[in-house]
């Protein structure tokens, strides 16, 4: 057997480490590279229903999709990761809520889904919902009922670019959402962030916050609470919801696309959500 002197030897190993180590390094720059982010306000179709569809992500990937008939998906812990990015494949796990009062089509109002698809960074998303409603609203990882496949067809929307502020978003706004609690009020926001407003013809009177906490978009957080709300909106007393919301400076006048959920405490623990849309006046 042919033996090659040991500084040879030596030589090819560490050539064949250095090798390693730059291949490493180039698979490690090109996965660097084709990251993409999810993060902003996208609109588009959902191409199933040919309806309209609007997502909000932050920057840390927490999301909610509002469908144009008032239907709403948000993520399964608000405030933190909805989705996950992977180099351009998205993926994640959302709840879905019919708009109050109303249902799906098997009479559920509640569901489970799960997000796939692909995202290229300030430019598109196109995603597939597997969605499975539940004929129990209070159990918020049931998945017991009608399966249905979904898919959206979004792109980016550079209108809202820019890190919010508190003083960008405060003033009064009028909210003309049908069938939502504070339907017909004046919503107000200061320059501290407080949110309030009542509505007269449902009696819901609303306290909350804004936090103006991503980096990149004009996306904000809510949290708010009603009370004194009376007839069919009377269960809706005491229930913390909590969203995003975005905020649209160049149309005229300025405009909030909000949508929030909350679970009612206990004994009922039905889940509700709802998209607004709101007017500054």
């Amino acid at each position: 057997m042919r033996r090659y002197p040991v500084f040879l030897r030596r030589t090819a190993i560490i050539g064949l480490a250095a090798a390693a180590a730059a291949c490493h390094g180039s698979s490690s720059s090109n996965v660097a590279t084709n990251q993409q982010e999810a993060y902003g306000v996208w609109t588009g179709t959902d191409t199933v229903s040919k309806l309209g569809m609007t997502g909000i992500i932050t920057t840390l990937n927490d999301a909610v999709f509002i469908r144009s008939d008032g239907v709403l998906y948000t993520g399964t812990n608000s405030g933190q990761p909805t989705i996950a990015v992977i180099q351009a494949a998205l993926s994640g796990q959302l709840h879905g809520y019919s708009p109050f009062g109303g249902s799906f089509a098997d009479g559920s109002t509640f569901g489970v889904g799960t997000l796939g698809g692909n995202v290229t960074t300030g430019a598109t998303l196109d995603a597939t919902l597997s969605f499975t409603t539940t004929a129990n609203p209070t159990n918020m990882n049931s998945a017991s009922g009608t399966t249905s496949t979904t898919q959206w067809s979004l792109n980016f929307e550079s209108a809202y670019a820019g890190a919010p502020t508190l003083s960008a978003i405060a003033g009064n706004y009028a909210d003309a959402t049908t069938g939502d609690p504070s339907e017909g009020a004046t919503i107000s926001i200061s320059a501290s962030g407080a949110m309030t407003g009542q509505a007269a013809t449902t009696g819901c009177v609303l306290n909350g916050q804004v936090a103006a906490t991503d980096t990149q978009n004009q996306i904000y957080q809510f949290t708010y609470t009603y009370a004194s709300c009376t007839g069919k909106y009377a269960p809706l007393n005491a229930i913390q919801f909590t969203g995003l919301g975005a905020l649209d400076t160049k149309s005229t006048p300025s405009m909030i696309m909000l949508a929030v959920a909350g679970q009612a405490p206990s004994p009922s623990l039905i889940n509700y959500g709802f998209a607004l849309t709101l007017s500054k006046t």
